[in-house]
């Protein structure tokens, strides 16, 4: 069965763009049969009280949700949220998700404190001092359209400040959501000394670049920034080599007040859920087939420390069904995210889910 986590969901407070039933739809059709949502909600998942409500209220759904903790209280930044009560409570993870950790002093204390909780700190390195707020890679495309462009460099700064303290800390981090070649380049170094360091990638920043932002379509602005052709490319070759823990979604609802305005106004983010398989899968030339399953099937959990299910005598069954080569097209009508802010609409696909075994139940999808 396949996972994903670092998902964006709407409830509570923005049950406008994603429900939580509506999200766990989304997800079984796209043939994850368990995911770990991001703690950017209203409230804030920062105690242990959100962790049991959210748990409870997913225990009726078809799939597994769990939950990462924030890391920050009300992912402002300043203060370390109740880790240990969350922890208490079923988080597996801790993070301002949406949000980068810009200060110092609280990464190290959070990467400290949970050395003895066995947990992983996860953070999309951005560092905000360099970000000009367009969600464009700098570059030959943001030249040409006349936008102002996002440096990769305030990607690598942050992450080598992220690598430095964990090494120091001696605790398990995972750089999330890698966008380019210079990161990549950073990272490799503290990979080679511990595997307590693990990155993962959006499967949009393995498909598309910059170049289709040519016709601003807000659909293709996403957080962190779609960068160039070249740096798509090496992060295919990184998930092939081993360098690359993890292929995410980053799915991340968003209404149409917020998302149908011109490039510059639009608020970034992108549905994947459903998408997901079908866009490796079509794009053939990014990754083969058996790379594409290990990552959705076993690596996405090993990189948060998580039990992966086996087809074993006695185990309890946890099945992806799919047809690599079946064509289906994306559309309103099969779309069960409330939202639909994405470029794939009326989009065929190549490479179908066509159910799933969890919780003890077949679910047939086609």
């Amino acid at each position: 069965g396949w996972f994903d986590f670092g998902v964006h969901g709407g409830e509570p407070g923005m049950e406008h763009r994603e429900t939580l039933q509506s999200l766990l739809e989304a997800a079984k059709y796209g043939g994850y049969t368990s995911i770990a949502i991001f703690p950017n909600l209203r409230p804030v998942i920062d105690h242990g009280s959100m962790i049991s409500y959210l748990l409870g209220r997913s225990e009726e759904q078809d799939i597994h949700l769990q939950v990462i903790g924030a890391l920050s209280r009300e992912n402002k930044g300043n203060d370390l949220a109740e880790l240990l009560d969350m922890a208490n409570s079923g988080a597996i993870a801790f993070s301002d998700g949406l949000y980068s950790v810009q200060s110092d002093n609280l990464m190290l204390k959070a990467l400290k404190y949970t050395v003895p909780l066995d947990q992983i700190i996860i953070n999309q390195p951005w560092s905000y001092d360099l970000r000009q707020g367009s969600y464009i890679h700098e570059g030959e495309v943001s030249t040409a359209l006349g936008l102002p462009g996002e440096v990769a460099m305030a990607e690598e700064i942050m992450l080598s400040r992220d690598l430095r303290l964990a090494e120091y800390a001696q605790s398990s981090y995972l750089a999330h959501l890698i966008t380019s070649h210079r990161s990549l380049a950073v990272l490799k170094p503290a990979k080679n000394s511990k595997n307590t360091v693990k990155a993962s990638v959006s499967i949009r920043h393995l498909v598309a670049c910059d170049r289709n932002i040519q016709q601003y379509d807000p659909n293709y602005k996403l957080s962190p920034p779609l960068r160039s052709h070249k740096d798509m490319l090496t992060l295919a070759k990184a998930c092939k080599a081993g360098w690359i823990d993890a292929i995410v979604t980053n799915h991340m609802p968003v209404e149409p007040e917020k998302k149908d305005l011109e490039f510059t106004a639009s608020a970034p983010g992108s549905i994947a859920l459903q998408t997901g398989f079908g866009e490796l899968c079509t794009e053939q030339n990014i990754l083969d087939l058996e790379t594409i399953i290990y990552f959705l099937s076993q690596s996405n959990r090993e990189a948060l420390g998580l039990e992966v299910p086996h087809i074993k005598k006695d185990a309890l069954a946890e099945l992806t069904f799919f047809d690599p080569k079946e064509e289906w097209t994306f559309d309103k009508k099969n779309n069960k995210s409330l939202s639909r802010n994405t470029p794939y609409l009326s989009k065929r696909f190549i490479g179908r889910v066509k159910g799933i075994y969890v919780k003890e139940k077949f679910i047939s999808l086609a």
